[in-house]
């Protein structure tokens, strides 16, 4: 057993817990505005990048910085998308949702999207630092 009485241990649990929290909160409140310039910084970057027309940027002794492309593809118009597929008989746009990879051949193809479909390209920044 201890020396110290119970009510000693809970008044220290607390003191220690409180600390804790109050230098959680001083670090989420730092971390807000850190993660703000970095998104500010972010954002910048990926302009910057699309302007120049390249796709990635390699920094020596960092790494590279790049952009990943993704395609979504969202069903606006159920019955037009679908009464398209059933007359068509493109069955390969159909998942449970339209098919990315099956839009994305279509668009090139068609130069535009299947009949009740909305695409949306999100490009995403990354960073892959060197080994």
């Amino acid at each position: 057993m201890t020396d110290f009485t119970l009510k000693e241990l809970v008044e220290s649990w607390r003191e220690a817990a409180d600390a804790i929290d109050a230098e959680e909160a001083a670090l989420e409140l730092r971390l807000k505005e850190d993660k703000k310039v970095r998104d500010a910084l972010k954002d910048m970057v990926l302009a910057e990048l699309q302007r120049q027309g390249v796709k990635n940027y390699p920094l020596k002794g960092w790494g590279t910085t790049y952009t990943s492309e993704a395609l979504s593809a969202k069903v606006e118009d159920a019955e037009a998308f679908f009464a398209y597929v059933l007359e068509t008989g493109q069955t390969e746009l159909l998942e449970r949702r339209a098919s990315k990879t099956a839009v994305q051949e279509f668009i090139e193809t068609h130069k535009q999207p299947p009949p009740g479909v909305k695409t949306e390209r999100k490009i995403t920044l990354c960073f892959r630092g060197e080994k």
